[in-house]
């Protein structure tokens, strides 16, 4: 290519590419939703591989490319495609688009993969003229009819998901699939499925089914996602043993006791149902991701067999007693939110982030214990076991007075203690990884001890009694900084948070907001509820998106009128009442 790379060409000037590499190098510089709609683009005949997505063009000449083999044109604005005849055009890629039909495809004799999902699109017969189709996604259109698509004798992988289909009739002669996506429809149904013996992956998510037993007979399934439906048997599933992956989510079944058969279980996923009892589960040594939140389950006492477990997802139960996730050794993922639990001391001694700890970075160590009825830890907690090597801590909604525990737990990178009773954080500087960090909604007045936790990008202090924030103002890395709602009156050193992008000083007593000139990266600032009635230290902040934020100030109006990045309107039966009311997508209020 010629140009340089880094200049930006003029609309209406023609961009002559000669060949794949530069297309596609070319055209990163110009996306970030530049419209391209003014630009000519000649092309270089012998170009096989083009992707022009997101890139707003509206038409394009594709006469021009006689030897193309792949094409992406996503999220554009084609409405049609003219011209497009390509005999070698093997993968095609147009969704997100405003097609409404697909009559320019019927062409495309040799296509083997066409993607034109999420476009207007309620007729897609043209498609049966496309017999070496392998791989077809028509989903998120209006289409509620392919029965002129049964003689597609190659096809593998059909979506077919959210559109309008009342039932299945239409998929049963599709004999080779093996691959089906037909969730976020209307079916009620899926009686005769069985026909579609070579299926290993069927996706009737979220649908209105209530009998399954049309499933009985696919042997060859490895993965079912059956969640949002209105299922509450499932006894048609034990000859699947083939399946790995079984989603039956948010259903009204009450026994799994079937499962047992399914011994190559890898993920489960039984959340937002009615079981009260797991025991069969034991049976599924191979599994390594469950999750059986929003149930009734009361007693977890033989999980500890499951030693294959790395993820664990049990919050929205009623388990008060969780001795037996000491046995999980390879446990990295564990929520155990929202349920009964008073205590963790027989969390001690655990390995669960054994893996993580020979070595592997790339696992995360995840412990939720929200919304429980833990009122104390004791500091050996942190001293007796291997929990010292989270990296995630939730422990919010607790009845939580001392932290003290939390020094030993210095690869936390982070932590969420909200809504406790804590008074005292200075055990906090020992956790000098944290990146976000929740104190919210505590007894905290001082919190001197944040000034060592320099990697800190959020940080959530609200609710509290502090009345100065200075100690942070070396926290250089901080994007977000919310204090609503405590008895600050100054906030003077905060020029140094250059990083800083949201900002919430809201309820409090502060009066001036000249400190704020400096902060210019600002882009959302909630500072409501003060006692505010000088905004000109805003002037600064050019990147500010006024909303909702600003509502309600006792301030003069024409103040606001100086800054055009607004889009501000005047409520002018309000006026009289002093406060503004903004608008989205609207012009700044014009005097």
């Amino acid at each position: 290519m010629n140009q340089n790379r880094n200049q930006i060409l003029e609309p209406k000037m023609i961009l002559e590419l000669l060949n794949e590499i530069d297309v596609q190098d070319y055209f990163k510089l110009l996306k970030n939703g530049q419209d391209l709609s003014d630009f000519e683009l000649k092309l270089n005949q012998n170009i096989s591989k083009v992707d022009l997505s997101g890139l707003y063009i509206p038409d394009f000449d594709y006469k021009q490319l006689k030897q193309l083999k792949e094409l992406n044109m996503s999220q554009n604005k084609i409405k049609e495609l003219p011209g497009l005849h390509s005999k070698d055009l093997i993968t095609l890629d147009i969704s997100s688009n405003k097609l409404q039909n697909v009559n320019d495809l019927s062409k495309l004799t040799n296509l083997q993969n066409l993607n034109i999902s999420k476009n207007e699109i309620i007729d897609v017969d043209e498609l049966a003229k496309l017999n070496h189709l392998k791989t077809l996604n028509i989903s998120g259109n209006k289409i509620s009819d392919i029965e002129n698509l049964q003689n597609l004798r190659n096809i593998q992988q059909l979506d077919a998901s959210d559109n309008e289909f009342l039932n299945i009739d239409d998929f049963l002669k599709l004999g080779t699939l093996k691959q089906l996506n037909i969730s976020k429809n209307k079916i009620t149904s899926v009686e005769q499925l069985e026909n579609l013996a070579d299926l290993q992956q069927l996706n009737i998510n979220n649908n209105q089914i209530v009998l399954i037993n049309g499933l009985a007979k696919l042997i060859n399934l490895q993965e079912l996602f059956a969640s949002g439906n209105k299922i509450n048997n499932i006894i048609m599933l034990e000859n699947l043993v083939n399946l790995r992956e079984l989603d039956i989510s948010e259903n009204k079944i009450l026994n799994i006791d079937i499962l047992e058969k399914l011994t190559n279980l890898q993920q489960l996923n039984i959340s937002r149902n009615q079981i009260s009892t797991i025991e069969k589960l034991t049976k599924l040594k191979q599994l390594k991701q469950l999750d059986m939140s929003g149930n009734q389950i009361k007693s977890i006492a033989k999980l500890g067999e499951l030693t294959n477990l790395l993820q664990l997802k049990m919050n929205k139960n009623q388990i008060y007693e969780i001795e037996q996730i000491q046995k999980l050794y390879k446990l990295q993922y564990i929520d155990l939110s929202e349920n009964l639990i008073t205590s963790i001391a027989k969390l001690r001694r655990n390995t669960i982030c054994n893996l993580r700890r020979q070595g592997d970075p790339e696992n995360l160590c995840y412990l939720n214990l929200s919304k429980n009825q833990i009122s104390q830890i004791s500091t050996q907690f942190g001293t007796e076991n291997d929990l010292l090597f989270l990296n995630q801590l939730h422990l919010s909604g607790n009845g939580i007075d001392n932290i003290d525990f939390l020094k030993y737990y210095t690869d936390l990178e982070y932590l969420d203690v909200s809504y406790n009773k804590i008074k005292s954080i200075d055990k906090l500087a020992h956790l000098e990884k944290l990146q976000e960090l929740n104190i919210s909604n505590n007894e905290i007045d001082d919190i001197n001890a944040l000034y060592q936790l320099i990697c800190l990008q959020k940080l959530d202090i609200s609710g509290n009694q502090i009345r100065n924030i200075d100690n942070i103002s070396n926290l250089v890395y901080l994007k977000k900084l919310d204090t609503h709602q405590n008895k600050l009156n100054t906030f003077n050193k905060l020029e140094n948070l250059i990083s800083l992008d949201f900002l919430d000083i809201s309820g409090n007593g502060i009066t001036n907001t000249d400190t704020l000139a400096k902060l210019v990266s600002i882009t959302k600032l909630n500072i409501s509820g003060n006692g505010i009635f000088n905004i000109d230290g805003l002037s600064n902040l050019i990147n500010l998106e006024f909303s909702r934020y600003f509502q309600k100030f006792n301030i003069i109006i024409k103040r606001y009128l100086k800054y055009e990045t607004t889009k501000i309107s005047m409520c002018q039966q309000q006026l009289n009442q002093g406060y503004f009311c903004f608008r989205e997508q609207q012009e700044p209020y014009q005097s």
